[in-house]
């Protein structure tokens, strides 16, 4: 089976929204196959607390949602990642 990653970006007038699809064993199944082999990832977590410490530091938040394709339709598999940027347009900066 040959891999797939597909990354789409969306503007918006206040955010760019980024979407990362794959076509991978889904992040249930990684996690439990980490789990079994006595890998514990940090990514996710680390990921989130950049993001929480950016978000701590401005008005306009960050966000990201993490989504198994296997809990949209059982015969998927793969995980979608939507990271949601705000973005101050040169109005917006100088009003």
């Amino acid at each position: 089976r040959t891999g797939l990653i597909k990354v789409d970006f969306q503007l918006t007038d206040h955010q760019l929204l980024c979407t990362i699809e794959d076509n991978g064993p889904g992040i249930n199944a990684t996690q439990h196959s980490n789990t079994n082999s006595g890998h514990h990832s940090l990514g996710a977590s680390i990921t989130q607390n950049r993001i929480d410490l950016i978000n701590s530091m401005q008005e306009q938040q960050i966000s990201i949602e993490i989504i198994n394709k296997k809990n949209i339709d059982a015969a998927s598999s793969g995980t979608i990642v939507k990271i949601s940027f705000p973005v101050m347009r040169e109005e917006d900066i100088t009003n």
